[in-house]
């Protein structure tokens, strides 16, 4: 399955939603409007957040909460059968937990 859009149309925690309900495994691209270059990469195992990058920054947490805060770009989804080989896992919690934390860095 093959998902794209504009993040001023769905929001990050929209989409992720709907890959994490569908037990989806595979990579999103998350790319800049002006250039078209990757800024940002989210892995999904079986449902579940896996890892994060930013690029020229952070991983794991840290980066996926960064990435829920960024409303411009366009997204990317594609499935792979199974987890990429050398992607690390970084982040093992739900993903509830994770807009949370995300909302509460808005706050601050």
């Amino acid at each position: 399955m093959g998902l794209s859009g504009d993040l001023r149309d769905f929001e990050l925690s929209e989409v992720l939603q709907i890959l994490v309900m569908g037990k989806k495994t595979g990579i999103l691209e998350l790319t800049d409007p002006s250039n078209g270059g990757v800024y940002g990469t989210v892995w999904l195992r079986q449902g579940r957040v896996a890892h994060a990058e930013r690029r020229f920054g952070a991983n794991g947490v840290a980066a996926l909460v960064d990435l829920l805060r960024t409303g411009e770009g366009r997204f990317s989804f594609e499935t792979h059968d199974s987890h990429e080989p050398g992607v690390p896992v970084t982040i093992d919690r739900p993903l509830d937990s994770l807009l949370l934390e995300a909302s509460m860095s808005d706050q601050d």
